[in-house]
């Protein structure tokens, strides 16, 4: 994970701003397969709100899919 550690410092650096919300959805993809749901869902829930206001509509349906799959491996089904 440190790897998004650095990542993000990248982006903070470099007013790469723009790039966070793609960081923070691979950051929660790789949480999602360690099992850390809760982390997970909250880059998840981070991201959604970056990209509604970037209102680019393939990046919102990403991350809505990656927080709907979540809820469901987390409710049992």
């Amino acid at each position: 994970m440190d790897m998004f550690t650095v990542a993000m410092k990248i982006v903070s650096e470099n007013e790469l701003g723009k790039y966070k919300d793609f960081v923070l959805q691979h950051q929660g993809k790789c949480l999602m397969e360690m099992g850390k749901w809760d982390e997970a869902k909250q880059c998840f829930q981070e991201v959604l709100e970056i990209r509604k206001k970037k209102a680019v509509p393939s990046l919102i349906e990403s991350t809505e899919l990656s927080l709907n799959w979540l809820e469901r491996k987390t409710e049992g089904g």
